[in-house]
């Protein structure tokens, strides 16, 4: 059964993923019926979207984690939909410990289940993750960057067998930047902030470039590594 552990957990999350999309649209119906029979100028509008309970709240944050855990799933149109649901520092903390949490669960789950390490292909980021020199910045930058898939990174993290204060310190330390950006953007976004719209692409544009550091940081270990080895044969 190794071989569908992994099919089976992520159609599992998806079911649960859904379920409680339904339970978000349910709960903000009244919002949504509201702004499409009316005619509101943004405050009101803000106002309405911005009418949630506590219980939304805890939905919208365990969403974001089962999100988050499922390789591949758009988390960050839920980080976005967050900051524009909640405002900015709301927003941000939903987006933030929904996508540490769910990292969190794909590292243990990638420890302790059976069979979801062994069929895995390599993958040109985990392999440069793993071989920095410094690997644990790879892994920090491996969950800040939006392109590298952050199941790849928690792979690397499995395979340096980093400690659990490690390893969720740098879950925490890559995820959090990157919910800022999606939380206050969707909250400009929503309040036509233009200006700080713009900021927050280049911003999310610039850490881009971080990959540049991971295979750079690669390429000279795996030089200095070559060289021993020439040095040794001489």
């Amino acid at each position: 059964m190794n071989k569908y552990v992994k099919h089976i957990l992520i159609t599992l999350e998806i079911i649960i993923a859904l379920s409680l999309t339904a339970v978000l649209i349910k709960n903000y119906y009244p919002q949504f019926s509201t702004m499409w029979s009316n005619s509101h100028d943004l405050k009101s509008l803000l106002a309405l979207l911005r009418n949630y309970s506590t219980s939304d709240v805890i939905v919208f944050s365990t969403l974001i984690i089962v999100v988050s855990a499922i390789p591949g799933a758009p988390a960050s149109i839920f980080a976005i939909a967050a900051g524009i649901c909640f405002g900015k520092l709301l927003g941000v903390t939903v987006s933030a410990i929904g996508f540490s949490l769910g990292n969190i669960i794909d590292v243990y789950a990638l420890t302790f289940v059976d069979g979801l390490m062994k069929k895995e292909r390599t993958n040109k980021y985990l392999d440069a993750i793993i071989n920095m020199r410094h690997p644990r910045v790879g892994l920090v930058i491996g969950y800040a960057i939006p392109f590298i898939p952050s199941f790849m990174t928690s792979m690397a993290a499995v395979k340096m067998q980093t400690s659990q204060l490690q390893t969720i310190s740098c879950i925490i330390l890559g995820s959090t930047p990157i919910a800022f950006i999606y939380a206050f953007g969707g909250d400009a976004l929503v309040n036509q902030h233009w200006v700080m719209a713009i900021i927050l692409i280049l911003i999310a544009a610039a850490l881009i470039f971080l990959v540049i550091i991971i295979f750079k940081d690669r390429k000279s270990i795996i030089e200095r590594t070559k060289n021993t080895k020439l040095f040794t044969k001489k």
